[in-house]
Parts: C-alpha cells; sequence; structure tokens
C-alpha cells in the first residue's frame, strides 16, 4: 500500500503540473520560465509542516505510514519533477538532466529523506535504541503537531502574500487539481482502501509551500 499511496500522490502532482502549464498558457502570457514557476506551485505542497498535523488530527495517528513515506521523500520526488518539467519544456536531452542533476543535488542535505532513510535501516537491522534515546524521541514525537504548527505560523508570518491572476491560478490547481487526480488514482488505479487514499488526498490538498520540505 506505500507504493500505491507514493504513486497516486506522485502521479496526482505530475496531472497538476500538466494542468498548470496548460491553464497558464492559455491564461496568461508568460514565458516558459514562468509556466514552470506555476507547474512547481501547483504540485509542491506543505506537507510537512501543515500535511503532517493535518492527518494526525483529522485521520488519526494509524496513518502515519503512508504520511512519512510521503513526506520523507516529497523533497527528493518533487526536485525531480521540477527537473523534468524545465528539461521537457526546454525540449533538450542535456537541459533534462542537467535540471535531474541539478535537483538531485540540492536535496543531499535534506532532513527528511535522510532521516527515513535512517529510520528504515534502523527497522530493517533490527538495531537496540537505548532508552535514553527512546525517551527523548518519544518526547519530541509528543510535541511533533504542536511544533510543525508553530513553524508553519512562522513561514506565514514573515511571507507577504499578494493576491494575482497566476497566483490564484497556482492555487486552483494545488487545492483541486492535485487532490482530486490523487484521489481517483488512489481509488481507481491503485485500489486503495478508504483510509490510506484519504491520507494521500489530505496531503495532496496541502496549500503551495512558502519553504522547501
Amino acid at each position: 500500500p506505500v507504493v500505491d499511496a507514493l504513486g497516486s500522490f506522485y502521479l496526482g502532482a505530475a496531472v497538476a503540473m500538466v494542468a498548470a502549464i496548460l491553464l497558464f498558457r492559455i491564461l496568461f502570457a508568460g514565458s516558459a520560465s514562468d509556466r514552470r514557476v506555476a507547474a512547481v506551485g501547483a504540485a509542491h505542497g506543505q506537507v510537512a509542516l501543515l500535511g503532517v498535523p493535518a492527518v494526525f488530527l483529522i485521520l488519526g495517528g494509524n496513518l502515519g505510514q503512508p504520511t512519512f513515506f510521503i513526506v520523507g521523500l516529497h523533497g527528493v520526488a518533487m526536485a525531480v519533477l521540477a527537473g523534468l518539467v524545465a528539461g521537457i519544456a526546454g525540449l533538450s536531452l542535456s537541459g533534462l538532466l542537467g535540471g535531474l542533476w541539478d535537483a538531485l543535488a540540492r536535496q543531499i542535505m535534506n532532513p527528511l529523506p535522510i532521516a527515513l532513510v535512517a529510520g528504515l535501516l534502523h527497522h530493517h537491522l533490527a538495531l537496540p535504541m537505548p532508552r535514553i534515546a527512546d525517551v527523548v524521541i518519544g518526547e519530541f514525537a509528543q510535541a511533533l503537531v504542536a511544533v510543525a504548527l508553530f513553524g508553519f505560523g512562522g513561514l506565514v508570518a514573515r511571507s507577504r502574500l499578494v493576491a494575482s491572476g497566476p497566483a490564484l491560478l497556482i492555487s486552483a490547481v494545488k487545492l483541486g487539481v492535485h487532490p482530486a487526480a490523487t484521489w481517483l488514482l488512489a481509488r481507481e488505479l491503485f485500489g486503495l482502501s478508504g483510509s490510506w487514499a484519504l491520507a494521500a488526498t489530505l496531503l495532496a490538498a496541502m496549500p503551495t509551500t512558502m519553504g522547501a520540505d
């Protein structure tokens, strides 16, 4: 089910990117660079600081597995999708490969995939956890939702929000097309159960991020 949830979310993101490019080309006289920005904005949501609390508060903590896989891989997957969009829009194989390489290089030190890989290795190798470390991690876990929402509030407070036609289009695609595509893919293509499909869809419905996840 984890692979199906990932496929639903990120294929839905690809659909949102394509929709944003097409709509932006029809409605606005922007450049190819503007269309790439619109595509990324229509798919790159605030899944960490807002998505994790939303899933835990609305759907419950038993959906942590799909949530943390989607969040942990979000920066890397979005970097790859953005690189693909940039390369394909430029109609250049070298541009495509260069865009992918640059995108992945920027994600090497992203703490989210590093934490995900470390957790998977710890689980696979069945390493013992010192009691003091287990207690400390447990205390941090208890504060997860509150800290995430506090961090999101800090992002909003320091950002200047300006309404414009392109911004409204990006928001509409992000809040409408991405979750709708994710839900349809989860239910019709991957056959996910209700709760897993809801978790992927709720994360897809997060607004465009103002920082890097």
